[in-house]
């Protein structure tokens, strides 16, 4: 008898499961170490410019890294749902051996998966932009970007994220780069309606609290932004007295016999 349709999609779905986990898993979690330590180090070697600023040194002048990186190989099962859900089994059909392998790399960009968390909104652009800037760098190790211009994207749920399509030694990764507060908001909505978004009865409510809710967080950014900027401006100001103290006390008794009285040095 032949085999139904249905039938056909699981074979092939665990087929490029099986293949996929004993050949290709493999090798990316071995290369996804190499990958992350080289992006890693290129962002420590020039976070610290001034046009990232994405480091930073507090009161005890320890620095602070306003970045964090975490990756994931994408596994068997999610791989297996995935060439179901997206019907890549159509492509997978029929192969057998490399063929399949090359076919699974094709359909799946993000089978090496990596991502930058910075602690505001405003850090994203900037560690975007030293990326950008610093490509030749990353090509020296076959760490090649594929849609630099196309970002930042607008997701389905209208926030905006860089989602940067890229190769390492010919196999595929995908980069994203999200503040913390964009992690949280994908991280409610991803254990909320995951799978679901569109096609929940319920959908223009769920729309509407999470809108609500990212307006919420939204503003919780804009003020951790301004706290920063006041934190700047305050260190920026204490240098200068402090400064202006030593001037003071250093020069006082050249200064009054100079002008006959002493002052406090200001702009």
């Amino acid at each position: 008898m032949e085999k139904s349709y249905i039938s056909r999609i699981k074979e092939t779905a665990e087929k490029g499961k099986e293949v996929y986990s004993e050949s290709l898993e493999k090798i990316l979690k071995q290369e996804i170490v190499n990958l992350r330590n080289v992006l890693k180090e290129c962002v420590n070697s020039h976070a610290k410019e001034k046009q990232f600023g994405l480091i930073v040194s507090n009161d005890s002048s320890s620095e602070i890294e306003l970045y964090e990186m975490v990756d994931r190989v994408k596994s068997p099962e999610s791989l297996e749902e995935k060439i179901i859900r997206n019907q890549e089994f159509f492509d997978l059909i029929g192969k057998e051996g490399t063929e399949l392998i090359d076919a699974i790399q094709k359909n799946n960009d993000d089978l090496m998966g990596l991502r930058f968390l910075v602690s505001l909104s405003c850090d994203c652009k900037r560690l975007f932009d030293l990326l950008d800037k610093y490509q030749e760098e990353l090509n020296q190790h076959d760490i090649n970007f594929l849609n630099l211009n196309q970002n930042p994207q607008t997701m389905r749920n209208g926030r905006p994220i860089y989602r940067i399509k890229g190769k390492y030694k010919g196999y595929p990764f995908e980069l994203q780069i999200k503040s913390k507060v964009d992690s949280a908001w994908a991280d409610i909505e991803h254990m909320l309606f995951y799978k679901d978004y569109q096609f929940s009865y319920i959908q223009s409510t769920n729309k509407q609290v999470m809108k609500k809710l990212g307006d919420l967080l939204d503003q919780v950014d804009e003020l951790m932004i301004q706290v920063r900027e006041s934190q700047a401006s305050y260190e920026k100001d204490r240098k200068e007295m402090e400064f202006t103290q030593y001037l003071g006390t250093k020069f006082r008794k050249q200064i009054q016999e100079k002008i006959g009285s002493a002052f406090v040095l200001s702009d």
